[in-house]
């Protein structure tokens, strides 16, 4: 979505509660006007001003500057983008078995087991080892 002069407004009258010392109401036009002119040079959307603000307020002592909002924003886009994964085990081209489909229903069971402390680790773990060393010897 692109980035509005209302976007920014609206964003830095919230900064403004957080940093009512930072300036006056009467400023905060003329704030939104040359950080909307930054941002707007820099291809920012409404969303990615909206990121770098809110990170950029987690990080910042003093009232964010553009230049710290411009860095913020830098640093999110240069971050590596989270792929979504499909499965936690390996899988290969082919169509899996009916045995391995099981195996592997069993297995997200035995973690969300483990991660909720329901099954300790050395437990799934046996369990696994088990059932993988069947597996072998078939």
């Amino acid at each position: 979505m692109d980035l509005k002069l209302t976007d920014v407004q609206e964003s830095l009258a919230r900064l403004f509660m957080h940093y009512p010392e930072a300036f006056d109401e009467k400023n905060i036009i003329n704030i939104s006007r040359d950080y909307f002119e930054d941002c707007r040079d820099e291809n920012m959307s409404a969303g990615d001003f909206k990121a770098a603000v809110k990170e950029a307020r987690k990080t910042c002592q003093f009232f964010p500057k553009i230049s710290d909002i411009l860095r913020t924003h830098r640093e999110i886009v240069s971050r590596p983008v989270a792929r979504k994964v499909d499965g936690i085990l390996p899988q290969d081209t082919a169509t899996i078995s009916p045995e391995s489909a099981e195996f592997a229903k069993k297995s997200i069971a035995l973690i969300k087991g483990m991660l909720s402390g329901e099954i300790p680790s050395e437990e799934a773990q046996g369990i696994v080892d088990a059932h993988l060393a069947s597996r072998s010897a078939a």
